[in-house]
């Protein structure tokens, strides 16, 4: 979870927003059940990130999910050969047809972002990655390069950022994976973002706001999880 209260809420409110553009699109819009498939699984990943933000799921199961979101990633890299039936109206940042660069290149980038939500499960697993060790290891005297991860929130004390798993010690990789996780997901952000007006901008572009709703969803989720990201390393 996130401690602080600010950052908890800002998180909650961009994964509301990314989980209802979600339903929105899978209610408004007809599409074949590959695109069905994106898109829920892209409202599953904005509610677990949401609930992952509150106290009340700090004990929740880790490992379910983790493996959840490998099988989601694995998805996304198989939708690149299941592109025949999506037609260019269904055109949007969730499921853009893998037809086009774009798709090819967006379907990747859901791979990428399905698979650091596996990574940040086994992060709050704390023992499923290779080199990690329990916490009473490292007190008894290891000198593996590790960082220790508490999970009850009475032992984090004051200290900032996110509560983040079982007593535990990480290995030493943890950290930078965050620190590049942080940052790819600013950019990509960011990048969204521009397609976003880019597109509402393009010549003969609807006026209707949620025209674009897929690509509006994908900054959302991104910010989220650059910043669920940087509370870890913050």
């Amino acid at each position: 979870m996130i401690d602080d209260i600010v950052l908890r809420w800002v998180v909650t409110v961009l994964f509301g927003l990314s989980a209802a553009q979600c339903a929105y699109l899978m209610l408004t819009r007809r599409m074949p059940w590959e695109a069905y498939v994106g898109h829920v699984l892209h409202l599953v990943m904005s509610v677990a990130m949401l609930v992952m933000a509150w106290p009340f799921s700090a004990d929740w199961p880790t490992a379910g999910p983790m493996w959840f979101f490998v099988v989601a990633a694995a998805w996304f890299l198989v939708s690149l050969a299941l592109h025949a039936r999506l037609r260019p109206t269904d055109d949007c940042g969730c499921v853009p047809p893998t037809t086009t660069p774009f798709g090819r290149l967006a379907a990747v980038y859901h791979a990428a972002m399905m698979g650091a939500m596996a990574w940040m499960y086994a992060v709050m697993n704390g023992s499923v990655l290779p080199g990690a060790a329990p916490a009473q290891a490292m007190a008894m005297g290891s000198g593996s390069p590790v960082t220790v991860l508490a999970h009850n929130h009475d032992d984090m004390g004051d200290m900032p950022g996110m509560d983040m798993g079982h007593h535990a010690a990480q290995p030493g990789y943890v950290t930078p994976v965050n620190w590049i996780l942080t940052i790819g997901f600013a950019l990509a952000a960011a990048a969204w973002l521009y397609l976003y007006f880019a597109r509402r901008r393009a010549p003969g572009a609807s006026t209707d706001l949620m025209t674009f709703a897929g690509d509006l969803c994908q900054v959302f989720m991104a910010v989220g999880m650059a910043i669920m990201f940087g509370v870890m390393v913050g």
